[in-house]
């Protein structure tokens, strides 16, 4: 869609993401992901990358808003991912147990993942409430890094947890 102006393009190039995403999907799905927060949001986060090539073969196919794929992959896809690996990052390198997360991390993740089903899913559904759904959707962006920021940034300002350099 960058380098190209041809719309049907762009789509033959998602619709043929579609089963190669779909199936690495399902092959990195395991039932013990569900109760590690810094695992999830990563799955979710690659679930809604797929969804926006999803969205951008409707764009061609059935005239839905390129605005819709485009924050999926962003929101959705970008904004999990992006929080997800901060959070992990964050507690390896201030010497905490990334297999122990603090409990709000998971709070942070579901407001990320409410605010993209909001500015993605329910626009398809009820576009007459359009500006509710991105209005609502932002709020929670802002919430859930504002959350993110207030729990994180204490870990990068102090010392290592566990006493070493760095």
């Amino acid at each position: 869609e960058v380098f190209t102006p041809y719309a049907g393009l762009a789509a033959l190039l998602a619709a043929l993401q579609i089963p190669l995403h779909g199936l690495r999907m399902a092959d990195w799905h395991t039932k013990g992901i569900w109760r590690k927060p810094l695992l999830w949001v990563l799955y979710l986060a690659y679930g809604w990358l797929l969804l926006g090539f999803v969205l951008q073969l409707a764009v061609y196919l059935s005239g839905v808003s390129p605005f819709l794929a485009l924050h999926a992959f962003a929101v959705g896809g970008i904004g999990m991912v992006t929080a997800g690996m901060m959070a992990r990052v964050t507690l390896g390198h201030s010497g905490r147990d990334v297999f122990a997360p603090p409990a709000v991390e998971s709070w942070i993740f579901l407001l990320l993942m409410l605010g993209a089903v909001l500015r993605v899913i329910l626009p398809l559904l009820d576009a007459a409430h359009y500006g509710l759904w991105v209005g609502l959707s932002q709020t929670l962006w802002i919430a859930a890094f504002s959350l993110f920021i207030g729990v994180h940034l204490p870990m990068l300002w102090g010392p290592r947890v566990d006493g070493r350099f760095g």
